[in-house]
């Protein structure tokens, strides 16, 4: 009860910090980020506890672009690349204070997937996402190029181009990241984190000129 809590909490402050991040206005999607969070943890619940599954993440990651595309009604283009943009920041700056906290504090610290230390890290980002959605909401931040329809017309222009070779280039970043955490845990972190980093850096870079642009 305690793992699907806590995950519950942590998807739905993943989501309102990736809807904001787009200027996406929450009070529109409410239903459907209860929804998404819930079913995305029981499938978390099942995949990682029940069956252990040891891809389980790269699954999780696919059913959140397909509800962003389908429940949420955005084009799969930016639906990818909402989610895999954010998800690749979140996993390096999560990741890496994981890595700290292991490597300072190393007694009597449990990162396994129902350890104490994995939910209160687990809490702790969920509210850095609340406050972060709750800023960006406020100050009318974030990039507002992504539309709000899946009817859209998607103008394959160079910058999109690149856009959509980081998104795949992202994803077998963190599909590799996650491997190579499950089956070596911390021992070669820092091979994982360096990609994770030039990933995260790649890609708000394309995000911040998409964003310049007038189409």
């Amino acid at each position: 009860m305690d793992f699907l809590f806590i995950s519950i909490v942590e998807y739905v402050g993943i989501l309102c910090g990736l809807l904001s991040l787009f200027r996406f206005q929450l009070r529109y999607y409410i239903p459907q980020i209860i929804f998404a969070s819930v079913a995305c943890s029981f499938l978390s619940h099942a995949l990682s506890l029940k069956y252990q599954v040891s891809y389980a993440p790269i699954v999780q990651l696919v059913v959140l672009i397909l509800f962003l595309w389908l429940l949420f009604q955005i084009a799969f283009f930016y639906s990818a690349l909402m989610a895999l943009s954010y998800t690749v920041a979140y996993v390096t700056i999560q990741g890496g204070v994981i890595w700290v906290i292991n490597g300072f504090f190393p007694e009597g610290k449990d990162f396994s997937i129902t350890g104490t230390t994995t939910y209160e890290v687990q809490i702790t980002f969920a509210v850095i996402n609340f406050l972060l959605a709750w800023y960006l909401q406020k100050r009318y931040i974030g990039y507002t190029f992504v539309p709000t329809s899946m009817r859209s017309h998607l103008k394959w222009n160079r910058i999109n181009r690149y856009l959509a070779l980081m998104v795949v280039a992202t994803f077998v970043t963190l599909a590799a990241t996650y491997m190579l955490y499950t089956y070596t845990h911390f021992q070669w972190f820092i091979l994982a984190i360096v990609p994770l980093i030039l990933s995260t850096f790649a890609i708000f870079h394309l995000l911040k000129r998409r964003e310049r642009l007038h189409d």
